[in-house]
């Protein structure tokens, strides 16, 4: 037999540590009975329909009775979350063997598994006899892919038995040494459908009696006898009597919809035991991981410590912070985000919604609970003006059947009220979100309802006390996502990605999802026709907007269109009735996505999360100028993953950013950095050097560049002078400002070749005369033709040179000559110098490139 010790096999892999946990099993086959309503399973008193399961199986394992899908409970959806740890992001749609686009964004526990160890694709399998589960043998994860998927054996017909699938499954182990399989048995729910109910039981009892003989066989088998696990479950249940059809139907979120079972059988696993405890079928993909000893860091699901037999010794999971999103409103910044703690089961509010409260720009934050604890919390959102304080979330409730929008307010004296609670329509999922904005006047929050192709609109005209529902804008849509709303000169607009057609006819196929913008000139009692901003075959998602001061709307998106996801943006001068084309803003290597777009100034400014290697994603930032990325710079550590970043402009020339960052070991953190972006800094500047003449030999030299600043209304000032030093001198580190003969708070250090000068505060802003006076030590043999030039900035972003010229010389024979009166043209036909010394004004464009490496930033984990 072929021993798999995945530790060992991904310690000789180029850039793949090794696990962190010992393997247990070497082979793990995840079985789902499609659409059996617990209580046809678990919660029959006398289990009289998956008796086999219950006699044979059970007193092998462990059986958890209340498990739960919290989000979609349909076929495509809920196996997307058996692979993967992660909630779908979309719904049943029609389905055909060359659909490409509607794989899950996080990795599949296929593609960790061959990442991890390098095996074949038949390694891992997909067996099923509906064609719902296309998408579920690999992702769209930058890095992973079609490489690293299983091989697919799949019915595209949907008429085939579980009598098929049996077959696919027995030449699969038989003639491959399968370590991964996802089965789908799915004529229970067949029959479901059907309205036939004694199908429907009778396939339940036969898929028990099928999966005893298979686990039988295992154990018979040399390859996988006493290492393989099974993992027995359901995806979904079936509506309660009185809801809709009863049990012929499905899809909300209904107890019967909704709870499920699991069962697991096989080494690890604690034997005869049983417990009702709730948890959600994200349980899977991790514990199945933890068993196999693979790296799983992308999953949202805990490891289930109550089946293990060594349960009181694993981890959890890594939990963290997630989906950071910030806010900025008077002397206020807000930080939202998930925040997940795996010690704590779900009733106890393993998820939360976090807010963060900051009053010196994001350098200490207060945390603030607001809610109670028996809840879960996803997707939260915030608004403040400065003194109330405005967050909402979406809620699920253990145990419960509803998904709810949740709104609390604080007022100026402190205390939290709930000032809105809407129940959401049909199964909600977690993929839905919610967004505010004001347009100065009003507030407005926007709720996506992903599941029931909706949005819906609340405004406040009393700063979040008191809200109105403007009722839904209907999409007519599968499954849009990513809604965003912006208010240009009274027109309100509502942006997200969503199915490219309704309705997908598989003669002509088109499940692409697309951006589109709706209007509405009324405040949204009314809405315009849809606007399609993107229009190609590959998927357009994560929609991102801002409006600069000229009124330009900036729309940026993660396309494939080149194959992988990159970002790309178009931008709207009519209050978005019509776009640019689009212009692809980056190049990743293996992709970039995730955008978040603020304003500073007169420019858009952009993060994003990009990967250049697998598992390694980097947070960016960049200025959107002419359709392209300038004065970019990477934020985040270079060994990591950084994912969702979201930034704010803080009014005083930078921006905060914001990530959430793993080493792919632990917990997920929340990391930030404080960037330069915008403000207007000198425009042009004249300067002098005086004396100019240095005695060369001489021990030290005391020069003094004088820098008359031309400063127009709307100026900022300068805070850095970055001085390049002449060829052969040494700075000693001694420097001294004035401005106006005043003398300027500040201090000097070197980088690299330049001598720098940094004010505590940015001075100029109204003009005035700089002097900045050196002390440096000249060579014994100064080169003929030594200059000097500095640069002035406003933080990293060089706004203007000042003084580009040379230092005359004198003869070090002749130390008492100290005429000063010699040829001052500087011999550079290059330089922008006068024939007087002086600097000619230069535009704020003509500047050199930007010191990266000297970016200042503060990062704190949360």
């Amino acid at each position: 037999m072929q021993v798999r010790t995945i530790a060992a096999i991904s310690a000789l892999l180029v850039g793949l540590a090794p696990a962190a946990h010992a393997q247990q099993v070497e082979h793990a086959f995840i079985v789902v009975i499609d659409g059996l309503r617990a209580s046809e399973g678990f919660d029959d008193p006398m289990v009289r329909f998956i008796a086999p399961l219950v006699d044979e199986l059970a007193p092998q394992g462990a059986v958890l009775t209340t498990v739960e899908n919290r989000a979609q409970t349909t076929t495509l959806p809920a196996h997307q979350v058996f692979v993967t740890g992660n909630f779908a992001d979309y719904g049943n749609t029609p389905v055909y063997e060359d659909r490409v686009n509607l794989w899950s964004r996080t990795p599949t526990l296929f593609e960790a598994y061959r990442r991890q160890t390098g095996d074949d694709q038949d390694s891992c399998q997909v067996v099923s006899n509906t064609p719902l589960l296309h998408d579920t043998y690999r992702s769209l994860m930058p890095g992973y892919g079609e490489d690293y998927g299983a091989t697919n054996r799949t019915d595209y017909s949907g008429y085939a038995n579980d009598e098929w699938s049996w077959e696919q499954i027995y030449d699969a182990v038989e003639n491959h040494d399968v370590a991964l399989m996802l089965v789908n048995l799915h004529e229970v729910d067949r029959m479901g459908h059907a309205g036939t109910w004694l199908g429907y039981t009778g396939k339940a009892t036969q898929a028990s009696e099928d999966l005893v003989e298979f686990w039988n066989w295992l154990q018979s088998n040399p390859t996988y006898q006493d290492t393989s696990l099974l993992v027995v479950g359901t995806d979904h249940g079936r509506h309660l009597d009185g809801i809709d059809v009863g049990w012929i139907d499905h899809g909300d979120a209904c107890v019967g919809c909704r709870k499920t079972f699991l069962m697991f059988v096989g080494p690890g696993v604690r034997q005869g035991v049983s417990s009702d405890g709730a948890v959600s079928l994200l349980d899977v993909a991790p514990t199945v991981a933890h068993l196999m000893g693979l790296e799983f860091p992308y999953a949202r699901g805990r490891v289930l410590v109550q089946a293990l037999e060594n349960g009181a010794q694993v981890d959890p999971g890594p939990g963290g912070g997630f989906h950071p999103r910030l806010v900025r409103g008077g002397d206020l910044v807000l930080r939202v985000s998930e925040h997940q703690d795996l010690a704590l089961v779900d009733t106890e509010g393993s998820q939360r919604a976090l807010l963060e409260i900051s009053e010196d720009d994001g350098d200490s934050w207060e945390g603030v609970t607001t809610t109670e604890t028996a809840v879960l919390q996803h997707r939260p959102a915030a608004w403040t003006d400065g003194e109330a304080i405005v967050v909402g979330w979406l809620e699920y409730p253990v145990r419960g059947d509803v998904w709810t929008v949740r709104v609390r307010r604080r007022g100026t004296d402190g205390s939290w009220e709930e000032v809105l609670s809407q129940d959401m329509f049909g199964s909600s999922t977690p993929i839905s979100n919610l967004a505010f904005h004001d347009d100065g006047e009003t507030l407005r929050l926007q709720v996506n309802n992903a599941r029931s192709e909706t949005l819906r609109s609340f405004v406040s005209e009393d700063g979040g006390q008191t809200w109105d529902s403007l009722g839904h804008i209907d999409h007519d849509r599968h499954f849009p996502s990513g809604a965003r709303q912006v208010a240009i000169d009274g027109t309100w607009l509502a942006v997200y990605s969503a199915h490219a057609q309704f309705g997908v006819v598989v003669d002509d196929p088109n499940e692409n999802t697309e951006i589109f913008v709706r209007r509405s000139d009324d405040a949204g009692l009314s809405w315009e026709p849809e606007v399609a901003v993107t229009d190609d075959e590959a998927p357009s998602i994560q929609p991102a907007l801002a409006v600069t001061p000229d009124g330009v709307l900036h729309l940026v998106w993660a396309d494939m269109a080149t194959g992988e996801f990159q970002l790309y943006h178009a931008e709207s001068s009519d209050n978005g009735a019509t776009f640019s084309a689009a212009t692809q803003l980056t190049s990743g290597s293996l992709g970039a996505w995730e955008p978040a777009l603020t304003v500073d100034g007169e420019r858009p400014y952009l993060v994003w999360s990009q990967f250049d290697e697998p598992d390694r994603a980097s947070v960016h930032e960049a200025a959107i100028e002419g359709g392209e990325l300038v004065d970019r710079v990477e934020l985040s550590a270079p060994d990591g993953a950084a994912r969702t970043p979201d930034i704010v402009a803080l009014g005083d020339c930078t921006s905060l950013v914001t990530w959430s960052e793993s080493d792919l070991a632990g917990p997920w953190t929340l990391e930030q950095a404080r960037v330069v972006t915008a403000g207007t800094p000198a425009k042009s500047a004249s300067g002098t050097i005086e004396p100019a003449e240095v005695v060369a030999g001489a021990v030290e030299a005391q020069i003094t560049v004088r820098i008359t600043l031309e400063m127009d209304a709307d100026d900022r000032g300068v805070d850095r002078l970055q001085v390049g030093l002449p060829e052969g001198f040494e700075a000693t580190g001694e420097a001294e400002l004035t401005l106006d003969d005043e003398p300027v708070d500040g201090s000097a250090f070197l980088h690299g070749d330049d001598l720098w000068f940094e004010a505590d505060q940015p001075v100029g802003g109204d003009g005035g005369e700089l002097a900045l006076t050196l002390t440096l030590i000249p060579p014994a043999s100064p080169a003929e033709g030594t200059a000097v030039d500095v640069t002035l900035h406003r933080g990293l972003e060089p706004c203007v040179t000042a003084v580009d010229g040379e230092l005359l010389l004198a003869a070090a024979e002749d130390p008492g000559d100290d005429d000063d009166s010699g040829d001052d043209d500087t011999g550079d036909d290059d330089c922008s110098c006068r024939s007087d010394g002086r600097s000619a004004p230069v535009p704020a464009g003509a500047l050199l490139s930007l010191v990266a490496a000297l970016l200042i930033r503060r990062r704190t984990s949360r």
